[in-house]
């Protein structure tokens, strides 16, 4: 297999993540204790606790109004036309590590969507900014959203949240691969068998 993807021939295989199956795949990687899962969990507590704050301040003095409540559920809704841009990001990273070309996948049962550099194999180190530039990218432009246009700043905390809880799959894949840097890690993704393989170099031992 190795030699299908052009892999060093000291590698074997250590995964197989099936795509259709991606959250059977992340979650227990989602629940190690790692910089990748404290910092999501951090943020998203944080972003509630933010959140609940505001809500409770705004009851306390009597300015609480169904307007929060439509700007932030009307947020949450306009996340899921982030997906694109979100998959787009993640391309534009893979072109930028060296990838020829990428695949863009959805899989609308289980909303779950991927973009897929066909048989590049990738380690920790660039795989980080492949995962996170969506992420930060899209967090950034929310925060800056929110000075320009502090009247809409439930709207747009909707879609930081919503588009926070869409990223759990890229900081699981990323607490996957930090766990595993130390044996020098490559994934690969095979978009006709519709997978990605995860080898580990054998002479780094276990």
């Amino acid at each position: 297999m190795v030699e299908k993807y052009n892999i060093p021939p000291e590698y074997k295989l250590r995964d197989t993540l099936v795509h259709e199956n991606l959250f059977d795949f992340i979650m227990p990687w989602m629940k190690k204790k790692n910089i990748y899962t404290h910092t999501y969990n951090y943020l998203m507590l944080g972003g509630l606790v933010i959140l609940g704050g505001l809500i409770g301040f705004r009851f306390a003095v009597g300015t609480l109004d169904t307007t929060l409540f439509t700007h932030l559920f009307l947020g949450f809704a306009l996340t899921f036309l982030l997906i694109p841009f979100h998959e787009a990001l993640h391309g534009i990273a893979y072109k930028f590590a060296g990838a020829e070309k990428v695949t863009y996948k959805a899989h609308w049962k289980k909303l779950t969507f991927y973009a897929i550099a066909d048989k590049f194999p990738i380690g920790y180190k660039p795989f980080r900014y492949i995962a996170l530039l969506p992420f930060i990218v899209i967090t950034t432009i929310g925060v800056i959203m929110i000075f320009i246009f502090p009247d809409y700043w439930a709207l747009f905390f909707g879609i930081l949240l919503a588009h926070s809880t869409f990223c759990g799959g890229d900081f699981a894949l990323l607490s996957y691969m930090y766990i595993h840097r130390h044996w020098n890690i490559l994934t690969v993704d095979d978009v006709e068998e519709g997978k990605s393989y995860f080898f580990v170099n054998i002479n780094n031992g276990e």
